[in-house]
């Protein structure tokens, strides 16, 4: 209950913004795993050379971050641009710095893709079981 008893307003959800749309597409857990990593290290070290560039052509990351919808969406809403000198890649600006608001986007993220493959089998699970059920009888 709220002030005097009325109920407390709530108000609905603001629209997405465009990060936000981008990482609902990625539905692959693996992928938002190195979405993740990805992000994490370029933000606890900013100053690293080698996380704040992405070779595209590397294999687990064109599987799983070039061929996935979403993905790089979801890198350049992020901030990352291709690189001048190397087409095949994405790097960071000078200048620009990744957050760890971001990092706890991506892992809410995570989380939802996890919700949701959790109901997912346990709906297959339950119906698996009613119709086990239906068969005994």
């Amino acid at each position: 209950m709220g002030y005097y008893g009325m109920p407390s307003a709530k108000l609905p959800p603001g629209p997405k913004t465009p990060l936000e749309e981008a990482l609902y597409q990625i539905q692959n857990l693996e992928s938002l795993e190195i979405l993740s990593k990805l992000l994490y290290n370029a933000a606890t070290c900013p100053k690293e050379e080698k996380y704040r560039k992405i070779r595209l052509t590397n294999a687990k990351i064109n599987s799983l971050i070039v061929e996935v919808p979403g993905c790089l969406e979801t890198l350049r809403e992020l901030g990352w641009e291709s690189d001048p000198a190397d087409a095949d890649s994405l790097m960071i600006a000078a200048g620009k710095y990744m957050t760890m608001a971001q990092v706890r986007m991506l892992e809410d993220a995570k989380d939802r893709v996890r919700k949701e493959q959790r109901s997912a089998t346990s709906a297959v699970q339950s119906s698996a079981n009613t119709a086990a059920v239906r068969v005994q009888a």
